[in-house]
């Protein structure tokens, strides 16, 4: 299976910084994936992808699930962990 299954969506999830508030920080339905993806304190992260073997509409449906050690997106923990990119 090419790395792309796993880089497309992992860049999609890292999309999420023009949503994120750096003068506000913390969690947001719309920025979670990118606050784990850059979570300080994380150290590994490891990601599985399996497919769904019946057709919908003529197309195979992909499930990409990512385990991250130790986890994130915990409040109050958002300043230390997330944050902006260095010029």
């Amino acid at each position: 299976m090419p790395s792309t299954m796993i880089d497309d969506p992992v860049k999609l999830w890292y999309d999420e910084v023009k949503n994120y508030d750096f003068n506000n920080p913390g969690f947001g339905m719309n920025t979670g994936h990118f606050t784990q993806l850059v979570w300080k304190n994380t150290k590994e992260m490891g990601c599985g992808i399996g497919r769904i073997n019946q057709k919908n509409n003529g197309f195979y449906y992909y499930i990409i699930s990512c385990k991250y050690n130790p986890p994130g997106n915990y409040p109050n923990q958002f300043n230390e962990n997330v944050l902006p990119k260095e010029d």
